[in-house]
């Protein structure tokens, strides 16, 4: 899922969303 984030960051280009999107992976990764 690393090309939807990146995407979906410049999509909404919003660093919120990449950085909100990062943490999301960041809880699933740790799962």
């Amino acid at each position: 899922m690393r090309k939807s984030k990146v995407e979906l960051g410049q999509g909404k280009g919003g660093e919120l969303v990449g950085e909100e999107t990062l943490e999301l992976e960041d809880s699933s990764r740790i799962e």
